[in-house]
């Protein structure tokens, strides 16, 4: 258990602080605090990854519980906005089943003990669009409708062209995984 680990669990233990006050926001500072909350995660994130790499710490615990607490922050807090405006419901879902679909491809190359790579570029850059809009979603909850949806159709669009990119590496992974069934069978 290194700082970034630590920082990654202080990040799952956002992710219910933060949903709890933002279902829950009725007043201006509400909505500020969970925004505030929601900050203060992208922070962590960065941070974490930041000390990971430049002091060398990154872990094979890191790289489980660092796109854990990514994925569990991002699937609340769609849920919350869909909650709270059913209208992103659709969104919600088609995000969740993404998410899912890379959770299960994730586990079972940490099974087979496949190494799991960090974040990419268009990963960290759907990650960043998220918290930008999310942030600003929930700071100005009385944004106009079609601007939110605007928004938040960006971050699918740059989360579904992350998955795009991520494909040839799962593509990669299940020809391996293919070949090492194909060798141990023989």
């Amino acid at each position: 258990m290194n700082l970034p680990n630590c920082l990654s669990i202080f990040r799952l233990l956002l992710v219910p602080a933060f949903s709890g006050v933002y279902l829950g926001a009725e007043s201006r500072g509400e909505y500020l605090l969970s925004a505030g909350i929601l900050l203060l995660s992208g922070c962590t994130d960065v941070l974490d990854g930041w000390i990971a790499r430049h002091y060398n710490m990154v872990t094979k615990l890191g790289k489980i519980l660092d796109p854990l607490a990514d994925k569990l922050t991002q699937i609340t807090v769609f849920v919350c906005l869909a909650v709270r405006a059913p209208v992103f419901l659709p969104l919600a879902v088609i995000f969740i089943a993404k998410e899912a679909a890379m959770l299960l491809v994730g586990f079972s190359m940490w099974r087979h003990k496949y190494t799991i790579e960090g974040a990419r570029w268009f990963g960290k850059l759907s990650t960043v669009a998220f918290y930008l809009v999310v942030f600003s979603l929930i700071l100005f909850p009385d944004m106009d409708l079609r601007l939110q949806m605007g928004l938040v159709v960006l971050v699918l669009v740059l989360m579904l062209f992350s998955l795009c990119m991520y494909i040839p590496r799962f593509v990669t992974y299940l020809r391996v995984l293919r070949d090492q069934k194909h060798r141990s069978e023989s």
